[in-house]
């Protein structure tokens, strides 16, 4: 069993498809193409952590999304998909298992699985200074290199963004994501 972790497929949303510039002919080629990135990577004996913003269901503020249910969605998938909530998942069906969760990453790294940067609000109550917080939300905002990350020198916390528009449009293993904090984290010395 493999660990994978992931955020913001927005499936069934045009809206993102154009606003990232993502390179998708259409919203069904980018679901189809998400789905089919994540079964080159992950079996069925594997997990995805997917951290927020799975897709939009029918309207969610300005966002129109699909129709389609997350049940026939998620049998799409190889591996085990294990949503998180986002700012998009309120009204789109699918139940997330939480808004975070902590783990322990290649054996070696405190992180928390959370939507949010830990700049958000909405992140404070999850976050503790000297966290790594593994999320999405940033698409490809951040100006660090490859927008992969920030350093919350004010609360002492690495943001890593493993969101897909910084990362293939796939998933990231948790060894890549492990080697990836430990050279942030040799790089820059200090957080």
């Amino acid at each position: 069993m493999k660990r994978f972790f992931t955020a913001d497929f927005h499936l069934g949303s045009e809206k993102v498809l154009i606003a990232y510039n993502r390179p998708f002919v259409d919203i069904d080629d980018m679901t189809r193409k998400i789905i089919s990135n994540c079964n080159d990577v992950a079996t069925e004996d594997d997990f995805i952590y997917h951290i927020g913003d799975l897709y939009c269901f029918r309207k969610d503020g300005q966002y129109a999304g699909m129709e389609i249910p997350w049940g026939k969605i998620k049998n799409r998938f190889l591996a085990t998909v294990l949503p998180l909530s986002g700012n998009h998942d309120e009204n789109n069906g699918v139940k997330t298992i939480g808004s975070s969760i902590r783990l322990l990453l290649g054996g070696r790294f405190h992180c928390v699985l959370c939507h949010y940067p830990s700049y958000d609000e909405r992140s404070r109550p999850f976050l503790s200074e000297g966290d790594v917080n593994i999320c999405g939300h940033a698409h490809t905002f951040w100006s660090s290199p490859g927008g992969r990350y920030y350093i919350d020198k004010e609360r002492k916390i690495l943001n890593i963004n493993v969101g897909v528009d910084v990362w293939g449009y796939k998933p990231v293993s948790e060894v890549t994501l492990t080697n990836y904090i430990t050279h942030i984290m040799a790089t820059v010395r200090k957080i």
